[in-house]
């Protein structure tokens, strides 16, 4: 077909590159975009691509993922958070929505204040090795990470499986205090 003029994949591939490159659009403006999707599925995969790829663009919209009705969609947020910044101030996915919010509101202030450093991607901090900061409430005082469990969860999301499923297999424990 290309020696009666036609276009070839290879020429199409360059012509979507081009149209890519001239336009600005990466991959993570793609990812944000999802971000936004109806489908829990879809923003869970969209944050756990942000934070693999350490996009500090992003970190104030997955702040405010930390409220998403879903509780798949903001355990892989407290994970990319704490991934990026190696904090979580006491955010717990499973907690009630007064203690959530309460934790969202120090996680604002930190945004506000310049209080954490994004860490790039395969850091040991970022990756894990650094303190869980609890906010000063207490929460997380059990030493147990913030997104425990959640590799799982990460693998049924990245094989296009149900969040669901892998939620009710780390069904977490309840706290001994009073929300």
């Amino acid at each position: 077909m290309a020696a009666s003029g036609g276009v070839t994949l290879g020429g199409l591939a360059v012509a979507a590159i081009g149209v890519v490159a001239i336009g600005g659009c990466t991959a993570n403006d793609v990812y944000r975009t999802r971000l936004r999707s109806g489908n829990p599925l879809e923003r869970s995969k969209a944050v756990v691509a942000l934070a693999e790829r350490g996009d500090a663009e992003s970190v104030h919209t997955l702040v405010d993922m930390l409220e998403d009705r879903d509780p798949a969609v903001r355990m892989f947020t407290i994970a990319a958070l704490k991934r990026l910044s190696g904090k979580d101030y006491g955010y717990r996915y499973y907690h009630d929505e007064t203690r959530r919010l309460a934790a969202v509101d120090r996680w604002r202030h930190a945004l506000r204040t310049q209080d954490f450093v994004i860490h790039p991607p395969g850091d040991e901090i970022a990756a894990g090795g650094g303190a869980s900061s609890d906010g000063g409430d207490g929460a997380g005082s059990d030493g147990s990470p913030a997104d425990s469990g959640s590799g799982r969860a990460r693998r049924a999301v990245e094989q296009g499986g149900s969040t669901e499923a892998s939620m009710s297999e780390e069904a977490p424990k309840q706290d001994s205090e009073s929300p």
